[in-house]
């Protein structure tokens, strides 16, 4: 019995330790990503994600990003956001990253469009990924 009630514990525990959503994506167009939970998805309207989540909008593409709190933020092409649902509606939105600088930049560096066989898109948001996981490797 004992046992049992342990595993049991621990079942609820493990429910609990379960991020919980705090919106989800309507109006996608083209190449938008979220990274959460250290997992890398290809976001479609409805795509539901976490607080802390990182939403990319890659070339050519946009989102509406719609928290259950009310607010809602409109990504346009090469912009990102990180989630923080309890920050303020204004703030939220302010914290819109332009990333296309990205992808610019390694066009004036290269001479290219394209580096790695990845467009301008796929290049920012590999850039960003790529930031967003040493930032959160790296020591502070």
């Amino acid at each position: 019995m004992k046992n049992v009630l342990i595993a049991v514990s621990i079942a609820l525990l493990g429910v609990s330790a379960v991020a919980q959503t705090v919106g989800s994506l309507a109006g996608v167009t083209g190449n938008v990503s979220i990274v959460q939970g250290g997992q890398f998805v290809t976001a479609n309207n409805g795509t539901s994600f976490v607080n802390g989540a990182r939403i990319v909008a890659g070339a050519n593409s946009s989102a509406s990003v719609q928290l259950q709190n009310g607010c809602t933020v409109n990504l346009g092409a090469g912009q990102a956001l990180i989630v923080d649902d309890t920050a303020p509606c204004d703030v939220i939105k302010a914290r819109v990253t332009n990333i296309a600088a990205f992808a610019e930049s390694s066009q004036a560096v290269t001479g290219q469009a394209g580096v790695l066989g990845l467009n301008n898109g796929q290049l920012a948001t590999f850039a960003f990924i790529a930031v967003v996981i040493y930032n959160s490797i790296s020591p502070r």
